[in-house]
């Protein structure tokens, strides 16, 4: 074996002497194989920003806008949403931390300060809440005292969120407000109920697959009316920020109780060349467009 070794070594030194003089050495690329390749996140889903354009009766003439924009980190969560419309403009920061997260949301009119909204979620697991403490204070036109409001979190033995309970705080007298009760098929949601401080209905809705397909809704105990919701097959993507649905929804049917009148409600979308929305059409009661959602993204 060392014989053969020390043929290959004298083969080896010839051939490399063998070489011409004037071959040119070229230094080897070192591949770093500790750092791991920067990869771009993608944010082509993440919305940017809407314009809300509404119409007159006729769907010929705009007769206001709302603008809309959102601004996320680099783990796609929100950071900020500012939204302008009627002198208005309403800026919402978002801060996360290990137990909780706050939202501070500030409200100008005409460039002035008349309201200021601090909100804090506190989560003892991640994505968990616990309980929410909102505080308040207006400013010019809207000044005066606000009293705090705070709900609380209950899960059940699935660790599914199953009643919050909401309170108002005025100068330190807490009063119980209402409460929300969820319920579940295995990890489906069914259904919710609103209960008001005197224990009465007053919210009742249906869901499929997350989205919502029925509202009854009651005044004093009574059924003041009802409403029916269909969806496309359009992915939400980005718009679930807004509408909080996997689908995009087609449209709604509104019957109010007693007297039976039928408010209807269609709607239509316009997708880019990644299949994402970038224009939503709403028909309501009309042939005619009386409200339109221009949609950016990332």
């Amino acid at each position: 074996m060392k014989i053969a070794f020390a043929l290959c070594m004298t083969l080896l030194m010839f051939c490399i002497s063998c070489k011409k003089s004037n071959d040119i050495n070229t230094i080897p690329v070192v591949i770093d194989t500790v750092k791991p390749p920067v990869t771009k996140p993608d944010t082509s889903a993440l919305l940017k920003s809407c314009w809300t354009y509404n119409y007159d009766a006729g769907g010929t003439f705009i007769t206001d806008s709302i603008h809309s924009q959102w601004t996320f980190d680099n783990q796609r969560r929100v950071v900020q949403t500012t939204s302008e419309a009627y002198g208005y403009t309403d800026t919402m920061t978002y801060s996360y931390l290990n137990d909780r997260y706050i939202t501070s949301e500030n409200s100008y009119y005409n460039g002035s300060l008349v309201l200021a909204t601090n909100t804090v979620f506190y989560q003892h697991l991640k994505n968990h809440t616990d309980s929410i403490l909102s505080t308040s204070a207006g400013y010019g036109i809207q000044a005066g005292y606000l009293p705090d409001g705070a709900t609380y979190f209950y899960y059940n033995q699935e660790n599914l969120d199953s009643v919050e309970k909401s309170y108002i705080i005025d100068h330190g007298a807490v009063s119980y407000r209402s409460s929300l009760n969820y319920y579940y098929t295995g990890e489906n949601l069914d259904s919710t109920v609103n209960l008001d401080n005197n224990g009465k209905l007053t919210d009742l809705r249906y869901f499929t697959d997350g989205n919502q397909t029925a509202d009854y809704w009651y005044n004093a105990g009574l059924q003041a009316g009802v409403e029916h919701f269909t969806y496309s097959n359009i992915p939400s993507g980005g718009l679930y920020i807004i509408y909080r649905t996997s689908r995009l929804m087609s449209g709604y049917t509104s019957v109010s109780i007693p007297g039976g009148t039928i408010f209807t409600e269609v709607d239509t979308y316009q997708l880019d060349s990644a299949n994402r929305p970038v224009v939503m059409l709403i028909y309501r009661n009309s042939n005619s467009v009386t409200q339109k959602q221009v949609f950016t993204y990332y």
